[in-house]
Formats: C-alpha cells, sequence, structure tokens
C-alpha cells in the first residue's frame, strides 16, 4: 500500500501508536519551521492509544490550533478517506482562551498524507485566509490540494 502501511495496528500495538504520534509531531515540526511558527500540546496526551487525537498542537503567534483524529483502516469508506473541518479549541493558559481549531480526521495512506499536510501548510501559513475561506475550501473538497501530488 506504501510508505503507511506500517502504522496499519496502530489501535492493537502500543510501540506503533508510539510511531504513527511521532511520524506527525516530524511533520508537523517541519511544517512549522517552514512558516515559522511556535507550537505546544494543548490537550492531555492519549493514553487511550484511540487515534482521538494522535496528534495536536496549539499554535500561539496564529492563535490556532491543529487535531488530527487517525481512523482506523478496516472501517475506512474509500481509498481517499479524509475529512476536515474548522471547530473551536479551549486553550487553558494563563487563562481560557477559545481559538479556531482545524480538525483532520483521516486513514492515513499514500493519498491522505500529503492532502492532510497541504491543509496543515494553508493552516500554519501567516499569509493564510481566513478561517472561514479556509473552511470554504475544505467544504469544497480536496481537488486544490491534489495539484501538487
Amino acid at each position: 500500500m506504501g510508505p503507511y502501511n506500517a502504522y496499519e495496528d496502530f489501535l492493537t500495538n502500543a510501540q506503533t501508536y508510539e510511531a504513527l504520534r511521532e511520524h506527525w509531531r516530524r511533520v508537523f515540526s517541519q511544517l512549522a519551521v517552514e512558516h515559522e511558527q511556535t507550537y505546544r500540546p494543548y490537550l492531555h496526551e492519549d493514553k487511550h492509544c484511540d487515534g482521538n487525537p494522535v496528534f495536536n498542537a496549539y499554535l500561539p503567534d496564529l492563535a490556532r490550533a491543529v487535531r488530527i483524529v487517525q481512523e482506523d483502516a478496516g472501517e475506512a469508506v474509500s481509498p481517499v478517506d479524509i475529512g476536515a473541518w474548522i471547530d473551536k479549541a479551549i486553550i487553558m493558559a494563563e487563562a481560557e482562551r477559545e481559538v479556531p481549531e482545524l480538525v483532520v480526521s483521516l486513514v492515513l495512506n499514500e493519498w491522505t498524507g500529503p492532502i492532510a499536510g497541504h491543509l496543515l501548510s494553508a493552516w500554519l501559513s501567516p499569509q493564510a485566509p481566513s478561517d472561514a475561506h479556509i473552511d470554504e475550501l475544505i467544504q469544497l473538497g480536496t481537488p486544490p490540494f491534489f495539484k501538487s501530488i
């Protein structure tokens, strides 16, 4: 299937789950460096290994958050099983703060990984369009993100 095949048993194997988490940390860290953004987790680490979330980040300079939900490949509805939406996240820092949160829910494979990367890159960009514009792109579907695949 491709380079993501190694994570198929993430729900039943703690080592695979940690490797999957590390995959998303590497992907997100690289994008954060490219966009000159700092981030930190805003949710407690998932001890249940259920994939929700497999990764989360708060971007203080952009006042945005990201949550990645890894779905079970056995429940995939298509080879390109990915969804995204903008939600609200509560950030607990000095005071409680509500910020826009990009949620990406996917079965990770050679198709959905690059699509998720494009969504995350757009969300991390300081020149990103408004949250409403990004939400509109999500609602239109994924074709704009296929152009560079």
